[in-house]
């Protein structure tokens, strides 16, 4: 799941290239580099989620707290991501719409799963 993650944010990061006229150009690094990254802060949310969920009377405040704080990176991305977004002004929203809606689409699949 967390490798879907990854992928949804590669994807997502592509549409963002395309909508700001980017080329067609990208690398095979780059691209394993954002999988490799989303995966990784897809695991660490599962495992905040799951720690959070044991913590508060109903199970889904947990997920939704752990969500929340981890849709922090859909507002403030990483330093590679600012430089790319950047290189596009227009893209702000956008970039911000579409990983919002990946953190959440997570969170859901993350609570589904885990009742």
């Amino acid at each position: 799941m967390a490798l879907g993650f990854g992928v949804a944010a590669r994807l997502a990061m592509r549409l963002i290239a395309l909508s700001a006229g980017g080329g067609g150009n990208f690398s095979v690094g780059g691209s394993l580099e954002v999988v490799a990254f989303g995966a990784m802060l897809a695991a660490v949310l599962a495992l905040a989620t799951e720690l959070l969920r044991k913590w508060f009377p109903r199970p889904w405040l947990g997920s939704a707290i752990a969500v929340a704080a981890f849709g922090i990176f859909a507002i403030l991305p990483p330093p590679a991501a600012r430089s790319a977004l950047a290189t596009a002004p227009d893209s702000g929203p956008l970039a911000f719409g579409l990983f919002a809606l990946l953190f959440l689409a997570y969170g859901v699949l993350l609570d589904r799963r885990a009742n």
